[in-house]
């Protein structure tokens, strides 16, 4: 078994993400995306039409912080991306639009 399909295996969500749920979003501080750890389950936007603006919200597990550039492992069967569930996508902590607060807050425990 490769370690994608573990990774795909482990994570076993079945998160589901709606267009009518992209007018809920909230802004974090600094500070709040600082706590965030590997593992936690994230929802990120990603731009899928530059030229018609359309966005594509997508569950996420964090994988990885490294400056700038996030990981994560896509938690959602993406529609307008080139990427597929369990692959692991990089992203920006700037397009985070929402946190799994029952992962989020077992962290800080």
């Amino acid at each position: 078994m490769t370690e994608r399909e573990k990774r795909k295996r482990d994570t076993n969500l079945t998160f589901i993400s709606h267009e009518c749920a992209d007018a809920l979003t909230w802004t974090f501080t600094n500070e709040e995306l600082e706590r965030l750890q590997s593992g936690a389950i994230i929802k990120v936007r990603f731009l899928t039409d530059e030229d018609r603006n359309i966005t594509e919200s997508i569950w996420m597990q964090l994988v990885e912080k490294n400056g700038s550039i996030w990981r994560g492992i896509l938690c959602n069967h993406p529609f307008g991306l080139a990427a597929e569930f369990g692959d692991e996508v990089e992203f920006r902590a700037d397009q985070i639009i929402d946190v799994d607060t029952d992962t989020y807050f077992a962290q800080l425990k």
